[in-house]
């Protein structure tokens, strides 16, 4: 479902409960909250969430992106060896930031030339914490830095260095 589907409405993500709930307007649920960031309404403003996750003792704030996906080389799933289909979800992050990580943990597993459009590396990140819980692993799909700084980061409300989807909200 893209960002228009959920465009002026107030919806509930319980990834804990596997469940996706429209509210009526004004009721907010009990509980925990974690701030999601929308650019200000205006007639050109798009509806692209940004929320905050830490990775490494870092924090990274990220497009929401409940639809990120990526399509593997069989190679890819080879050395994945899941089972799973090679059109699936996946989290997106800027090259400059995977790199890093990359070189700062060689422990992290790498699966290089993955992605069959671009060719795009994936890494392995063994823990994120996403509104105070620990997941993981996560997988990422390294993008051009463009993509995000330039790009992603004109259509929200401040910048963004990447996108967690479905492979670390599952």
């Amino acid at each position: 479902l893209g960002q228009d589907w959920f465009r002026r409405r107030t919806w509930t993500f319980d990834y804990p409960g596997k469940r996706l709930l429209l509210r009526a307007a004004g009721d907010l649920p009990s509980g925990p909250r974690i701030p999601f960031h929308l650019p200000k309404p205006g007639p050109e403003s798009a509806a692209f969430g940004r929320i905050t996750i830490e990775i490494d003792g870092a924090p990274l704030d990220v497009l929401f992106d409940t639809g990120a996906t990526t399509e593997l080389v069989p190679g890819a799933l080879a050395a994945l060896g899941d089972g799973r289909a090679s059109r699936r979800a996946t989290s997106f992050m800027k090259a400059a930031i995977f790199d890093r990580w990359r070189t700062s943990h060689p422990d992290w597993k790498i699966v290089s030339k993955a992605e069959a459009r671009s060719g795009a590396d994936l890494i392995r990140v063994p823990e994120v914490v996403v509104a105070g819980r620990k997941v993981g692993p996560v997988w990422f799909t390294r993008r051009p830095d463009p993509a995000f700084d330039e790009f992603m980061s004109s259509l929200m409300d401040a910048p963004v260095v990447g996108a967690l989807g479905g492979s670390g909200l599952r």
